[in-house]
């Protein structure tokens, strides 16, 4: 037992990203019981104790996860994975504004981290702090930090928020820097069709579409799923306006969204 404790702390306190290769390939209940032999030994392991905590969110063990973080934080206060990782169980929970607490946290340690900024924005429109929100989702997209998919997904959470502001104007003007940013991008113009479809300016949405269609050839099914939209808009004139969301990557902004 000692053998295999010491055997998984060695790995544990290997550099984070090699670390995350080997545990990442581990199911979650191993992941638990990874972290149970390590801690049994070296009760206060701080990677031991993300690494659980990790795998109780993963295994749906929401109240486990809670008391752990509290426990785990008393120790580690400084830890952004254990305060990220805490505040998506307090959401869970619908204890919104102790989440926005813990998101805070994250931010005061990694002030760019687009994982949190994009929770906290979703957290703060839930709330109806449109404004705040937006610039959440603007820092994202600004952020050298973010990943190609950590821009899309910044522009579609701004984009559906303006929508459901009825900010018109604003939309407008998103869908423009879009299309502009990125003209042959096949995901984003899809994402500015379906934008100009919540606001019903059918006829801009179906040549965005269109747009998109001859950019989306190499890729079969989001080629198919356009196809069927402009269907639908010649047919109803009433859109579905989804947002295909492969190929997110022809938003490039390099870097990293991982909470250390």
């Amino acid at each position: 037992m000692i053998l295999r404790s010491m055997y998984w702390y060695v790995i544990l306190h290997l550099p984070a990203k090699k670390m995350m290769q080997i545990v990442s390939k581990l199911s979650g209940q191993r992941a638990l019981d990874v972290a149970d032999a390590v801690l049994t030994v070296f009760r206060d392991d701080e990677p031991a104790m993300v690494v659980k905590l990790y795998a109780l969110y993963g295994l749906d063990r929401f109240d486990d996860a809670l008391a752990f973080s509290a426990r785990a934080l008393t120790q580690h206060p400084d830890n952004s994975a254990l305060h990220g990782v805490r505040a998506n169980v307090l959401s869970h929970f619908g204890r919104t504004d102790e989440a926005l607490v813990e998101y805070n946290s994250v931010l005061a340690l990694h002030p760019h981290q687009p994982a949190a900024l994009m929770h906290k924005g979703n957290l703060l429109a839930d709330k109806g702090h449109i404004d705040i929100a937006l610039q959440c989702y603007e820092d994202v997209v600004q952020n050298d930090q973010s990943t190609p998919d950590d821009v899309f997904f910044a522009y579609v959470a701004k984009g559906s928020l303006l929508v459901a502001a009825n900010r018109i104007a604003d939309v407008e003007e998103l869908c423009a820097e879009l299309a502009s940013q990125y003209d042959s991008a096949p995901s984003v113009l899809s994402m500015v069709g379906a934008l100009y479809c919540q606001i019903g300016q059918v006829a801009r949405a179906r040549a965005y579409y269109e747009d998109a269609l001859e950019h989306a050839i190499s890729n079969s099914a989001m080629a198919a799923r356009i196809r069927a939209i402009i269907s639908e808009i010649v047919e109803t004139d009433t859109p579905m306006a989804s947002v295909p969301t492969e190929n997110a990557t022809d938003c490039r902004n390099g870097g990293t969204a991982q909470i250390d």
